[in-house]
C-alpha cells in the first residue's frame, strides 16, 4: 500500500457544486464584475409594507472606463423609479450606490439595453451587472489569483498497519485509515523536527571536515564512507526542538528559499528568487470617503446641541416659533453657538492608522501612495525585498517602535504559537486600518419642513403630530444642518441671521435626526450620554489587513496569491490542513465597502454607517 499526500492552498470549501482552480502558468489579470442588487430593507420597513425597488434610474455617474478606482469608490447613484411606488404616492429615499470593492481599472460600464456607457437618466432593472473592473495586480486582494498545489509525499505503508484487517469491512477500513493517518503525520512531523536545527549542523560541517581531512593535492584525500559517517557523527546529533518552533521556523525558511515548480526559470532567477518577490498590503492609503465624513458631521452636530429645558411654552404659536427656542448649544460660545466639538478626537483617532503612522514617520518625504512600507516591499524599492519584509514583520531595527502597536515581531511568538496561528499573524498587518461605526436603531429622520411642523404641533399640545405620528417627542431627536439634497427650498422658514452666518444661507436647515447615540453601540433603551464621555475606542475598531505575495519572472509567467495561502501551503508540507477553513479570519478588500442610504424618511428605521481609514 502506498500513501500520497497532495496539498492545496487555499483549501477548497466543498460546500458548493463547483471548485475553481486557477492556472499557475502566468500572472493573471483578475476580473471583478460589479453586480448591483435591489437595496435591502430593514425589518421595520418590511412591517410597514415597504418594498425594495427593482426599477431604478441613474441619478449620478461618478466614474468612466479607464479610471483607476479603489474598493470604497462609488460608481453610480441609483434612485427609486418603481412604478408601484409612484402609484402609491411614495418613493423610497434609499438608494443603490454600488462601489468598486477592489483596487483596479474600470474596463467597461455598458448599459445592456443601449450598448452605450451608462449616463444620468438611464433606467436600470436590478439586479444588473453594471461594470467590469480589471483588478490592480500591484495591490493586495481578498481574492487569490492562483491556487498552489503539489504532491509532497509518496510513502510506502508498512504491511503491519493493514495486513491484519479486513478492508472489505467499513469499520476496520476506518481503523486502518486512522492508523495510516497517524503514521504519515508522524513521518512529516519527524521530518520538520529534525530539519529545524539543520542550519546549525550544516554550518559545522566545513570546519569539521577541513580538520579531519586536510587536502593533499588537487585530488584531495581518498576516504572511505565509514570514516565520513564517523566524522559527521562527531559533530553531534540534532537538538530536540519544540514542535511549534520547528514548524514555524520551517515556514520562514521556506519563504526565504522556496523555488516554485512548473516554471521555466532563468539561472539567475533560480539563485535570486527571494529578491524577485513582492509583498503588497491589501489596502491603499486613502482618506475616508465623503459619505463617512457626512455621517461624522451629523454625529458632530449631535454633540453640539441639546434640548432646551424647559421647552418654550406652547402659547408662542407657530408664527413665533424658532428652532433655537427648542434647541440650545450644549457648550455655548459668546455668539450663542457651540464652541466645543467633543467628537473631534474620535475622527482624529480614526484617521491615524498604523500604516499611515509608519509611512509618515519613517518616510516623511514620500508621496501618499501605495509604494513605501508597510504598503509594498518589492524589487523596485529594495535590493532584498523578502529580507526587508521579514525585518519589518519582525518589528526590529527602524521598525521596532511599532511592534507594540501591532502584535509584536514574529520572533516573539515563533516558539509558542501553533503554526496555523503563526501563518495568520505573519500574513497580516494588525491594526493597519480603522473602521468607525455610527448606529441608528429606531425612529425616522425627518425632513426640515416636517420637523418644524411636528415641533410646532408638539409645543401647541397636539400629541397627534405631523401625519399622525403618535407620541412625537422632540427629545428623541436632534438637529442637523447641511445636506444639500434635503434642505428645505423655502428659505423664509429659517431666517435666523446668526445661523446663516455660521452655516451659510444655501445650506441652512434643521433636520430632525433620531437620537441614537445614547450608548456608543446604539442601545435604544439607554440613557442619553454626554458626547464628551465617548472614547474613540468605543466607536472605532482596528482592522487587520492581509498581504499579497507576487512573483514576476522574465518570461511573463509568475505567481500571485495571498501571503497566508502561501505560508499555509508551506505548513501543509508537514502538517495537516484545517478541516473547515474559516474565511473570516482575515479581512479582505470587499469588507471595506458599504452602501449608506441618503438621510431621510422612510428608510432609516435601522442603519449602521461605517467608514474605513487606511
Amino acid at each position: 500500500m502506498v500513501y500520497g499526500k497532495f496539498i492545496m492552498s487555499p483549501s477548497p470549501l466543498l460546500n458548493t457544486p463547483d471548485i475553481e482552480l486557477a492556472s499557475s502558468s502566468s500572472v493573471p489579470k483578475s476580473i471583478y464584475r460589479v453586480q448591483v442588487d435591489p437595496p435591502q430593507l430593514v425589518k421595520e420597513q418590511i412591517a410597514q409594507g415597504y418594498t425594495p425597488f427593482q426599477n431604478g434610474i441613474i441619478k449620478e455617474v461618478f466614474v468612466k472606463p479607464g479610471d483607476q478606482i479603489g474598493p470604497n469608490d462609488t460608481l453610480f447613484r441609483i434612485g427609486d423609479d418603481e412604478p408601484s411606488h409612484k402609484k402609491e404616492g411614495w418613493l423610497a429615499t434609499q438608494e443603490a450606490n454600488p462601489k468598486g470593492a477592489v483596487h483596479g481599472k474600470i474596463t467597461s460600464m455598458t448599459n445592456p439595453a443601449t450598448g452605450a456607457p451608462w449616463k444620468v437618466g438611464d433606467k436600470v432593472v436590478l439586479p444588473c451587472e453594471m461594470a467590469i473592473i480589471e483588478e490592480d495586480s500591484n495591490v493586495g486582494s481578498d481574492i487569490p489569483s492562483q491556487t498552489l498545489k503539489r504532491m509532497v509525499m509518496i510513502l510506502q505503508i508498512p504491511n503491519d498497519l493493514f495486513a491484519k484487517y479486513d478492508l472489505d469491512d467499513s469499520a476496520e477500513t476506518y481503523q486502518v485509515l486512522n492508523r495510516i493517518g497517524s503514521y504519515t503525520r508522524g513521518i512529516a512531523r519527524e521530518y520538520v523536527l529534525r530539519s529545524a536545527d539543520k542550519d546549525v549542523f550544516e554550518s559545522k560541517v566545513p570546519t569539521t571536515f577541513q580538520a579531519a581531512f586536510p587536502s593533499t593535492g588537487p585530488a584531495g584525500t581518498n576516504v572511505p564512507d565509514t570514516r565520513i559517517i564517523q566524522v559527521l557523527d562527531s559533530i553531534g546529533s540534532l537538538k530536540a526542538v519544540d514542535y511549534n518552533k520547528a514548524g514555524n521556523t520551517f515556514i520562514v525558511d521556506m519563504l526565504k528559499n522556496w523555488r516554485p515548480r512548473g516554471f521555466d526559470l532563468a539561472p539567475e532567477e533560480v539563485d535570486n528568487i527571494q529578491n524577485l518577490a513582492s509583498f503588497a498590503l491589501g489596502v491603499k492609503e486613502t482618506d475616508p470617503r465623503e459619505t463617512c465624513k457626512d455621517i461624522f458631521t451629523i454625529c458632530q452636530e449631535f454633540s453640539e446641541w441639546k434640548m432646551a429645558s424647559p421647552l418654550p411654552s406652547p402659547d408662542r404659536g407657530a408664527n413665533n416659533w424658532s428652532i433655537f427656542s427648542a434647541w440650545v448649544p450644549r457648550y455655548s460660545g459668546p455668539d450663542g453657538f457651540p464652541d466645543r466639538y467633543p467628537l473631534r478626537p474620535i475622527w482624529d483617532y480614526f484617521e491615524k492608522t498604523l500604516a499611515r503612522t509608519i509611512r509618515e514617520q519613517l518616510y516623511p518625504n514620500s508621496p501618499v501612495a501605495n509604494t513605501t512600507p508597510p504598503y509594498i516591499f518589492s524589487p523596485a524599492g529594495f535590493k532584498n525585498p523578502t529580507d526587508e519584509f521579514l525585518n519589518f514583520r519582525n518589528f526590529d531595527g527602524r521598525y521596532s517602535p511599532y511592534g507594540s502597536k501591532a502584535d509584536g515581531g514574529f520572533e516573539s511568538f515563533i516558539g509558542n504559537t501553533p503554526p496555523e496561528e503563526f501563518v495568520r499573524k505573519m500574513s497580516i498587518l494588525k491594526n493597519a486600518a480603522k473602521r468607525v461605526t455610527f448606529t441608528f436603531l429606531r425612529w425616522i429622520p425627518w425632513q426640515d419642513w416636517d420637523y418644524q411642523d411636528m415641533i410646532n404641533d408638539y409645543l401647541n399640545g397636539n400629541t397627534l403630530t405631523h401625519e399622525n405620528v403618535v407620541g412625537f417627542d422632540p427629545a428623541n431627536y436632534w438637529p442637523w444642518w447641511g445636506d444639500q439634497r434635503q434642505i428645505v427650498k423655502d428659505q423664509g422658514k429659517f431666517s435666523d441671521p446668526r445661523a446663516k452666518a455660521k452655516y451659510g444661507s444655501d445650506t441652512f436647515g434643521a433636520k430632525g435626526w433620531p437620537d441614537q447615540l445614547r450608548n456608543p453601540r446604539g442601545d435604544p433603551s439607554g440613557t442619553h450620554i454626554d458626547p464628551g464621555s465617548i472614547r474613540p475606542v468605543d466607536l472605532v475598531s482596528e482592522v487587520d489587513v492581509p498581504y499579497t505575495y507576487e512573483l514576476k519572472l522574465k518570461n511573463g509567467t509568475g505567481i500571485r496569491t495571498r501571503l497566508d495561502y502561501l505560508l499555509d501551503y508551506f505548513r501543509k508540507y508537514y502538517d495537516e490542513p484545517e478541516l473547515n477553513p474559516d474565511g473570516k479570519k482575515i479581512r479582505g478588500a470587499n469588507e471595506q465597502t458599504d452602501t449608506p442610504q441618503v438621510p431621510g424618511p422612510p428608510d432609516l428605521l435601522g442603519a449602521a454607517y461605517t467608514g474605513l481609514s487606511s
